[in-house]
């Protein structure tokens, strides 16, 4: 990592992801959330697919993640974020971008939320997704940045990515329905992560919009985008080739 950090440093990237550790912080909240150990470590895939995770694509595959990963991920998180913020970096830390455990939505039948599929996995390695009118989605998502700063301190800039390649629980043929969804999705995901920290930036992959341009037709990605202010969004373009 300190050799990785420095290429960084090198290249002028200043706002790296730093999502290390990003599995610690869910256990805890959802720990707080009603869910007994067992019901939250079946919930995270095994090491290898971690990144699918973060994004809401996959679940439980290959787990579950032992308990000194945790704790050795914490500590190695300090150390990545005290070399970031010694050469000026902003880290960009996760947040809650919907997804919740099965388990979650068992002790909750009254939630409402939408199964997602993704990549041909089974449907339970798949997501359940909170509606974005569930009042669950701002209270967690609070919990998730305030566990994240209260461990490692304040930060600007939190990574959400909601639907990477993935189709929304949507109706595409009533465009006005649609629109409606995503504007509401968009806004859901900005406020929960501001009710943990007023003063945070949201920061999403734009990779998806393009991967799926069938589906994020500009009036697709306006709607999304709608209700959250301009200053407060940054889309990184990883399809930039």
């Amino acid at each position: 990592w300190s050799q990785e950090i420095d290429w960084m440093a090198l290249h002028g990237v200043n706002m790296p992801l730093a999502s290390v550790a990003s599995e610690a912080i869910a256990r805890r909240v959802w720990l707080k959330m009603g869910l007994d150990e067992q019901e939250t470590d079946t919930f995270f895939t095994g090491a290898a697919h971690l990144p699918w995770h973060r994004m809401g694509n996959l679940n439980s595959f290959d787990g579950p993640l032992p308990k000194n990963w945790h704790d050795n991920q914490i500590a190695l998180q300090h150390k990545i974020l005290d070399r970031m913020r010694a050469l000026g970096m902003e880290p960009v830390a996760p947040a809650f971008a919907g997804f919740v455990p099965p388990a979650f939505i068992d002790k909750h039948p009254e939630i409402k939320y939408n199964r997602l599929y993704w990549g041909g996995f089974d449907a339970a390695y798949n997501a359940c997704v909170l509606s974005p009118d569930s009042p669950y989605f701002n209270k967690i998502g609070a919990m998730f940045v305030k566990e994240w700063e209260n461990e490692f301190g304040q930060a600007k800039y939190f990574l959400s990515d909601s639907f990477n390649e993935m189709r929304l629980p949507v109706d595409e043929n009533d465009t006005e329905s649609k629109y409606e969804i995503l504007a509401a999705y968009g806004e859901a995901v900005y406020k929960s992560i501001t009710a943990g920290d007023a003063d945070a930036v949201w920061v999403m992959q734009g990779w998806t919009f393009g991967y799926q341009h069938d589906f994020w037709d500009k009036a697709s990605m306006q709607a999304l985008l709608s209700r959250v202010p301009d200053d407060k969004m940054i889309i990184v373009d990883l399809g930039n080739d």
